[in-house]
């Protein structure tokens, strides 16, 4: 069974007719039958945030701790632990309802994972997910941060070549004369970057830079283009798409609405706290508090470190590996109330926060700790 409708975004001739087939498959009444996430317009943090609305990241001390893989079907593919069980356990008894076909339907309906009144037609896969294979997993949120933060000092080193006011530095007698005048540079370009490019950890992570494919809670099952509706169409309108989603959803998964080929854990659904707690004699109930204690840890405690490494390294690419002592040696660079003023100034400017009075209040509150 197919639902007679097409989908034509990222294929259209005008601005009108591409806001038209954009919101007709946004508003596509099949996704109603099944469980979605829509991580482009309303959930693009999820996984990010932790319960108290911190930015965070799966920790991963080295390249395969915290995440497993398959061996079985996809070696080269890594999650964190639970979801990579979820993922087996659906996937084994799913390809088993599909293979072995209309002698599972009955004893599925009788277990509650569908109506009596469903029809499914002749079973299949669903066109572009044949085997249910996993092709892409967890992003290494480090190498996704280092690569960003490489583009971006680029970036800079050709604005601030540019900038005329640096050349006052010629003329200073002092390190901390130098840094100070490059520092003021520095932040007046920042203040025009750091909503759309902002370079602490804690800002990275909310950015649309940031791959949601960084929390360790996604897996992808084919390799198509996320800008072309048309494929997602061609998946989604069968009946085959809507037993492969109620399958998934059984075992805790989202379907991404933008990207139905990706499933995502639910952390909220029972039945992935279950599997988040499983072997570790916790209840469900203790399910996020223990991933958040053990698998995931705060982007914002590096913040600090991280700004000043990449000021640090953006200031010596500007002005030579001979400027390096001088400058750490400087009263002003080793001023640790001026780097959590630059901090908070920066964390300000990430998040469009005015640097007026509260900003003067909450540099004092954090110098008083």
């Amino acid at each position: 069974m197919v639902d007679e409708i097409t989908f034509k975004g990222g294929e259209t001739a005008d601005l009108i007719e591409e806001f038209n087939e954009r919101k007709k498959y946004k508003e596509y009444s099949g996704f109603d039958d099944f469980k979605t996430i829509d991580t482009l317009f309303e959930k693009f943090n999820y996984g990010i945030l932790n319960k108290h609305y911190q930015p965070v990241s799966i920790i991963v001390d080295v390249p395969q701790s915290n995440l497993q893989n398959f061996p079985d079907f996809a070696e080269d593919v890594r999650v964190l632990p639970f979801v990579a069980k979820a993922f087996e356990d659906f996937r084994a008894d799913y390809v088993s309802f599909v293979e072995n076909g209309p002698d599972n339907v009955a004893q599925a309906i009788a277990l509650g994972f569908f109506e009596p009144t469903t029809d499914f037609g002749l079973l299949s896969y669903p066109k572009y997910l044949e085997g249910v294979t996993p092709v892409k997993g967890y992003l290494s949120f480090e190498d996704e941060y280092t690569n960003y933060l490489n583009f971006n000092l680029l970036e800079y080193l050709s604005l601030l070549a540019d900038d005329h006011s640096l050349d006052l530095m010629r003329e200073a007698r002092f390190e901390s004369s130098r840094f100070r005048i490059f520092m003021k540079a520095f932040l007046k370009l920042y203040r025009e970057r750091a909503r759309r490019f902002p370079l602490t950890k804690s800002g990275f992570s909310t950015s649309s830079h940031c791959s949601i494919m960084t929390t360790g809670l996604c897996l992808e099952l084919a390799e198509l283009d996320y800008d072309l509706d048309g494929p997602k169409g061609e998946m989604i309108t069968t009946s085959d798409f809507k037993c492969f989603a109620d399958f998934a959803n059984t075992y805790g998964f989202f379907i991404d609405k933008h990207a139905p080929w990706r499933l995502i854990a639910d952390l909220d659904s029972q039945v992935m706290k279950e599997y988040i707690v499983q072997g570790h004699n916790k209840s469900p109930d203790e399910a996020i508090t223990y991933f958040d204690a053990h698998a995931r840890t705060k982007n914002h405690l590096e913040d600090l470190h991280n700004l000043d490494a990449f000021v640090t390294r953006l200031y010596i690419s500007l002005y030579g590996e001979q400027s390096r002592i001088p400058l750490i040696q400087s009263p002003e660079f080793q001023d640790k109330d001026f780097w959590i003023g630059v901090l908070l100034r920066a964390r300000f400017m990430e998040l469009g926060v005015p640097l007026d009075q509260e900003y003067e209040k909450q540099l004092r509150l954090c110098l008083t700790f």
